[in-house]
């Protein structure tokens, strides 16, 4: 499958998300949500043909008088109640409405941006019969840094995160609260403050941006990033209180990690995947050398960088146990606390 194409954006120093029906990365989805890279929708005449083929087929369905889950129908158990047709221009807003219900603490900023981003990835798909305008909104909000207040609570995403994704959906038509620069503002004030005017959600609109697992979904982009920091923390400070302690590095070397050649092991260890990479031969200035550099750690590094590898975009350096070690012992690396500031910002 096609990767998202990245390329500079006119006029800024930023990298550039498009978006459409290529496969998107963690490290994509991140770097928008911190407003280090711009989104925009694909504007391909092809793939925007298939966007508008999509939108025809529902109209041409209710045209021709079939049931539409979500238009002609109710929802979930009321799937079966059929909505007249003086009432489906209401559906929209009245679905929003009673499902805002969320409670708990807000999600913060990059969060917020995280779940616009993840739902226009999803949407983009084309299979969701949603209009092109709907999903450059949600591009725009996240550009102007328009991100909705969503309560973290209210959703266990069974059948999709509707509870907080109809806070991203009121956020289109102006209604609830919007979180800008820091402070929370009414949705209405925060689009006529960027001059925008609200959005009116068409049939099937507002149920096709409820209903998904995006929250979870960004959620889990933002805490896989923070696993792989504390991961890169983690093999930081084994390196730092095993040269403080006068630990043993031959616990690292080389040797060990081939014998058990798991992925994390490869990675804690600074082994490249054919093990060339030469740890050094200092003898150890403790004989045995305490707990903390012993086995038992690289076991505890190699299931957690097994589990997160670093595939999360970062230009930190020093991220596995031997390579700090190696920089400690040609003193490109001072023994104070400066690389742990540095990995702990």
């Amino acid at each position: 499958m096609l990767r998202s194409s990245w390329s500079q954006g006119s006029g800024r120093a930023r990298e550039r998300l498009v978006v459409g029906l290529a496969a998107v990365r963690i490290e994509q989805v991140l770097a928008v949500a911190r407003g280090e890279a711009e989104i925009v929708l694909d504007a391909d005449p092809t793939y925007r043909s298939r966007l508008a083929a999509g939108r025809a087929a529902l109209e041409r369905a209710l045209q021709e008088g079939q049931p539409v889950y979500g238009v002609t129908t109710g929802v979930g158990s009321s799937v079966k109640n059929a909505i007249a047709e003086r009432e489906q221009s209401m559906l929209p807003l009245n679905l929003l409405r009673f499902h805002g219900c969320g409670t708990g603490r807000l999600l913060g900023a990059e969060e917020a941006a995280a779940v616009v981003v993840v739902r226009v990835i999803s949407l983009a798909r084309g299979f969701s019969a949603v209009r092109p305008e709907v999903m450059e909104r949600l591009c725009d909000l996240v550009e102007r840094r328009i991100v909705p207040c969503i309560p973290e609570e209210g959703s266990v995403g069974a059948s999709g995160d509707l509870t907080p994704l109809s806070y991203l959906a009121a956020l289109l038509v102006g209604e609830r609260e919007a979180l800008v620069d820091g402070e929370i503002v009414p949705a209405r004030e925060a689009l006529e403050r960027a001059g925008l005017a609200p959005l009116v959600l068409e049939p099937k609109e507002s149920l096709a941006i409820m209903n998904g697992t995006s929250v979870m979904s960004a959620l889990a982009c933002v805490a896989f990033a923070r696993a792989a920091r504390l991961a890169r923390l983690a093999c930081t400070l084994t390196a730092m209180v095993t040269r403080a302690i006068s630990g043993n590095p031959q616990h690292f070397a080389p040797e060990f990690f081939e014998l058990k050649p798991h992925p994390g092991t490869i990675q804690a260890g600074g082994l490249d995947p054919r093990g060339s990479r030469a740890f050094g031969r200092e003898p150890p200035r403790s004989p045995t050398g305490p707990l903390l550099d012993s086995p038992r750690a690289r076991a505890v590094h190699r299931a957690v960088r097994t589990v997160v590898p670093p595939v999360v975009a970062d230009r930190r350096q020093h991220h596995d146990i031997a390579h700090v070690l190696d920089l400690y012992r040609s003193g490109k690396i001072p023994y104070d606390t400066a690389l742990f500031e540095t990995e702990a910002s």
